[in-house]
């Protein structure tokens, strides 16, 4: 009897034990499978993360490349636009430099036009001179033919008078000298006078002449400067209209 008990005891014992550890594996298992289920919450929620994160990283990438093409192609449009006025700017500037090169010209032949008006009024000026001198000259010969009359005239006046009272005959005859002498001072004097005015004349003409072909060459020479005026005035307004139509973006 006492053996069957202890028998009993060991088996209820061994019972107890099996309860026991029948109930730690079910906590066990109870903690394991809630642990499983926290972590395949934390794998579904990662994942819905994830395909959060990748829809976001797509429309990222999506407008990233839309913003790229939006700027390249701005960017290829402002390049047009920088390369078409830069070619504007490139015609202007050609157009204004052969514009520049006629005007240098037309001034070039303008100041060549003024220099040789310049030797002009030199020559005149020496013409002048001379001619100023050449009558001069004229002038003191007749000068000295009247005085020499004058001297020839008192000397037969004191011939005359002092034969006066004793030859009559005498004195009719040095009239006679006398007033020839006098006539033909008077013609050398108009001679002279003549060929001296024929002179001046001639001078004159060729002064004159001068005079006339150098105001010709003053007004083509105001023509020239009028014309290049106006040629640099449009030049001025080319280059003002060229500035306004060329914009940089």
């Amino acid at each position: 009897m006492s053996a069957d008990l202890v028998m009993v005891q060991e088996s209820v014992k061994l019972a107890l034990d099996a309860a026991d550890a029948a109930a730690d594996v079910t906590a066990e298992y109870n903690k394991v499978k809630k642990e499983n289920k926290k972590m395949l919450g934390r794998i579904n929620s990662i994942h819905r993360m994830s395909g959060l994160i990748a829809i976001v990283a797509a429309v990222v990438t999506i407008g990233a490349l839309a913003l790229t093409l939006i700027i390249h192609f701005r960017s290829m449009s402002s390049l047009e636009l920088l390369s078409g006025t830069n070619r504007e700017a490139v015609i202007v500037f050609a157009e204004n430099v052969d514009s520049m090169n006629q005007s240098i010209g037309k001034l070039e032949m303008t100041l060549q036009k003024q220099d040789d008006l310049v030797a002009l009024n030199q020559q005149l000026l020496g013409e002048i001179q001379a001619m100023r001198a050449g009558s001069q000259a004229p002038l003191d010969a007749i000068e000295k033919r009247l005085q020499a009359s004058m001297e020839e005239q008192q000397k037969a006046n004191g011939k005359l008078a002092s034969s006066i009272s004793s030859f009559s005959g005498r004195l009719t005859a040095m009239q006679k000298e006398t007033a020839k002498q006098i006539k033909k001072s008077a013609s050398s004097i108009s001679s002279l006078a003549a060929k001296t005015g024929n002179k001046d004349d001639k001078t004159l003409v060729d002064l004159n002449k001068k005079l006339t072909k150098m105001d010709k060459r003053q007004q083509d020479l105001a023509q020239q400067l009028e014309l290049l005026v106006r040629e640099n005035s449009a030049m001025r307004k080319l280059l003002a209209n060229g500035q306004r139509q060329i914009k940089f973006p």
